[in-house]
């Protein structure tokens, strides 16, 4: 007997017709939460806000980017590499802090990284695998980042 699938449910805000529309890049979108806040990022970033069940149009990261690796922790979320609108990899790295609702420029990753995935954990934040600027062969290495002493390793 064949089981029937159904469609995922989605629990949170849905972003208008509109919203999302301007919002498509080749890659797709990324949704993060932060603090209480809902971002959906793209090519413009919106901002869902929970206590008043609304979107707004977000503060644009300051180097904007796609298939990055982010994490979030508590008010903090930390977007890292991806690639840039030319299709550069990035070693740039930002945080948004969702109580004021602003981009903070942080020291770079080593190296450049693109399609890696991003977690916090112990009270650091670390890049795993993905791909480096020159390779095409995934990477099986990471980079950790100390919040506190603001240094990658």
């Amino acid at each position: 007997m064949k089981k029937k699938l159904e469609a995922p449910i989605f629990w949170g805000p849905r972003p208008s017709p509109k919203m999302l529309s301007l919002s498509v890049r080749p890659c797709g979108k990324e949704y993060m939460e932060v603090g209480i806040d809902l971002l959906l990022l793209g090519p413009g970033i919106y901002k869902y806000s929970l206590p008043t069940n609304s979107w707004s149009q977000g503060l644009s990261m300051n180097e904007p980017r796609w298939m990055l690796m982010s994490a979030s922790f508590k008010n903090i979320a930390i977007f890292a590499g991806g690639m840039d609108q030319s299709g550069k990899v990035m070693h740039a790295v930002e945080s948004y802090q969702s109580e004021i609702g602003t981009w903070k420029t942080l020291p770079s990753l080593i190296k450049p990284w693109k399609l890696s995935s991003g977690v916090f954990m112990d009270g650091k934040f670390y890049v795993i695998g993905g791909i480096g600027s020159h390779d095409t062969n995934a990477l099986t290495c990471g980079e950790e980042y100390d919040v506190d002493a603001q240094k990658w390793t």
